[in-house]
């Protein structure tokens, strides 16, 4: 139990040690470049995750999926950037409420699919992050072909603040 405990922990090391050496990345290289990557890193993560089949993988995996998840410093950045000054705290809050949101629904909902499919492994877990990665990537790449000035950026977070 302390091995899979511990091998759950190793990704939230993994990107505290990680964070900020990936923000000074995106200073360098930019934060498209660095956010896609992160994003790529973890889908391989999930996939490595759920194709595991000992705990010395699953601690692969999560500290691969560590250093995808340290792009959260970045994400944020990114959003100030083209937010209005006037909004950015309004949307930040909305950004730290869903993720506070997610962090204690996801595993309640872990928990109950994992009672009714008898199991307690991370598979199907992983597939489904793996599912909702590949869609944010697309998505990223149909924003960034969608828009190509802040004055758009600056629509869509009138819209975030709205909805």
């Amino acid at each position: 139990v302390m091995l899979w405990a511990c091998a759950i922990s190793v990704s939230h090391i993994t990107q505290t040690v990680l964070g900020p050496l990936v923000g000074k990345l995106s200073d360098v290289h930019g934060r498209v470049p660095i956010v896609r990557a992160s994003m790529c890193l973890l889908s391989f993560g999930c996939l490595l995750q759920a194709i595991s089949p000992s705990v010395f993988g699953l601690y692969v995996a999560r500290i691969i999926i560590g250093a995808g998840s340290a792009v959260a410093g970045v994400l944020k950045a990114s959003i100030n950037d083209v937010c209005p000054l006037g909004l950015r705290t309004e949307i930040n809050s909305q950004i730290s409420m869903a993720t506070l949101l997610g962090a204690v629904v996801g595993p309640v909902v872990g928990i109950a699919v994992g009672y009714q499919y008898g199991g307690n492994d991370l598979r199907l877990a992983s597939l489904i992050c793996l599912t909702l990665l590949a869609l944010c990537l697309c998505a990223s790449v149909y924003m960034m072909l969608e828009t190509s000035n802040k004055a758009v950026m600056t629509g869509v977070c009138h819209s975030l603040q709205a909805w």
